[in-house]
C-alpha cells in the first residue's frame, strides 16, 4: 500500500499560494545554487521580480550567462541585480573558496537556497573522493551553509524583525533511504539490501540526509534562522527526467514524464518555505508540492541521528581542508 503522504506528494492538489503572493524583497540579498536552469532558474528569476539582489552559484559560467540572457529578455524582470560565482559543491575547497568571495562582497544573506543537486546513474564520486551523491547533495550544502553562517546570522542583527531563512532541497525519495537514517559505516547504501538500484539508493539517502542537516541546524541557530526543507515535486529537471526513468522506486510505472510539472511549479515550494509569511514563524518544517507543509519520514526528528551524521560530516571535512 503506498503511503498517503507519498501519494499526496506525487499527485498534490491545485496550488493556493503563488508568486503572486510573495512579499516585497527589495534591500534582501539572496544566494541560489543551482540558479541557471529548472527550479533554481525559476526560484531566481521570481526572486528578482519582487526585487531582492540575487547570486547565482554554479559550476558552469556559460550557463549561467544564458540565464542572465534569458532574464534580461524577460518583460516580467525590470532591472535587478544579480551577479554569478562559482561554485562546486563536489569540492569542499572550492566551496571554501566561494565561501570567502562572497563574504568579500557582502555583509548580510538574506535567503540562502540549497537547490544545486545532482543524480548520476554512473555513480562516481565527488573531487575529494567521497561518493557522488553524499558529496554533492549532502555534505556540500553542509559545509556552505556552515561558512556562511556568520553571514546569515549578520542579517538578522541588522533587521531583527524579519529572520533570514535558508532552505534545503529535499526530494520524495527521502522516503526510501534506509531505514536507519544514517549509518556511517554506510552512508550512501550500497551495502544495503535494496530493490532499488545503488544511484537511486544513494540518491534517497542523500536527500534523507538534506532534512537531517536542516534539523540539525534549526536546533542549533532556529532562534535566530528559519530552516526549511522542500520536496519540489516532480518538475521537469534533469533529476526527475533520470527518476522517471525508474519511475518504480516510487508509486509504479503510472508515473511517466507526462506528469511531469513545469519547473516553475517546482520552484513554488521552495518561494514558499522562504518568503511566505505563514512559514516564517516557526523553523524545521518539511514543504511539499505545491506549497503546503508535509511529513518528512519519523526519524529525521532522531536527535542522535542528526548528530551522528553532522559528527560524520565534521570529520570528512576535517580530511580534507
Amino acid at each position: 500500500m503506498v503511503n498517503p503522504s507519498i501519494w499526496s506528494q506525487c499527485f498534490p492538489p491545485e496550488p493556493e499560494w503563488g508568486i503572486e503572493n510573495m512579499p516585497e524583497l527589495t534591500g534582501k540579498v539572496a544566494l541560489v545554487t543551482g540558479g541557471n536552469s529548472g527550479v533554481g532558474f525559476e526560484i531566481f528569476r521570481a526572486l528578482l521580480i519582487k526585487g531582492a539582489k540575487v547570486y547565482i552559484a554554479s559550476r558552469n559560467e556559460a550557463r549561467a550567462r544564458t540565464a542572465f540572457y534569458k532574464i534580461q529578455c524577460d518583460p516580467e524582470v525590470h532591472g535587478g541585480e544579480y551577479e554569478f560565482l562559482h561554485l562546486d559543491l563536489g569540492s569542499l575547497r572550492s566551496i571554501r573558496e566561494f565561501a570567502r568571495e562572497f563574504q568579500s562582497k557582502e555583509q548580510r544573506l538574506d535567503l540562502l537556497f540549497n537547490n544545486a543537486g545532482i543524480l548520476e546513474a554512473a555513480g562516481g564520486t565527488s573531487k575529494d573522493g567521497y561518493e557522488i551523491h553524499l558529496g554533492v547533495n549532502a555534505l556540500g550544502p553542509y559545509y556552505l551553509t556552515k561558512l556562511l553562517l556568520p553571514t546569515i546570522l549578520a542579517s538578522k542583527r541588522q533587521n531583527p524583525g524579519h529572520l533570514p531563512r535558508v532552505c534545503f532541497s529535499s526530494s520524495l525519495s527521502h522516503h526510501y533511504a534506509t531505514k536507519k537514517g544514517f549509518d556511517p559505516r554506510n552512508p550512501s547504501g550500497e551495502k544495503s539490501k535494496s530493490i532499488f538500484p545503488s544511484f537511486i539508493q544513494a540518491y534517497s539517502n542523500s536527500k534523507m540526509m538534506t532534512i537531517l542537516t536542516m534539523l540539525k541546524f534549526d536546533r542549533l541557530y532556529g532562534k535566530d534562522v528559519i530552516f526549511s526543507a522542500v520536496n519540489p515535486g516532480l518538475v521537469k529537471t534533469d533529476i526527475a527526467r533520470s527518476i522517471t526513468r525508474v519511475s518504480t522506486v516510487f508509486v509504479g510505472q503510472i508515473i511517466g514524464s507526462h506528469l511531469l510539472q513545469d519547473a516553475s511549479r517546482g520552484a513554488l515550494t521552495h518561494l514558499y518555505a522562504a518568503t511566505a509569511p505563514e512559514t516564517g514563524k516557526d523553523g524545521g518544517g518539511y514543504y511539499v508540492p505545491w506549497a503546503r507543509l508535509g511529513e518528512p519520514e519519523p526519524i529525521v526528528y532522531d536527535n542522535s541521528v542528526q548528530d551522528t551524521m553532522a559528527q560524520f560530516f565534521d570529520e570528512l571535512i576535517a580530511l580534507r581542508v
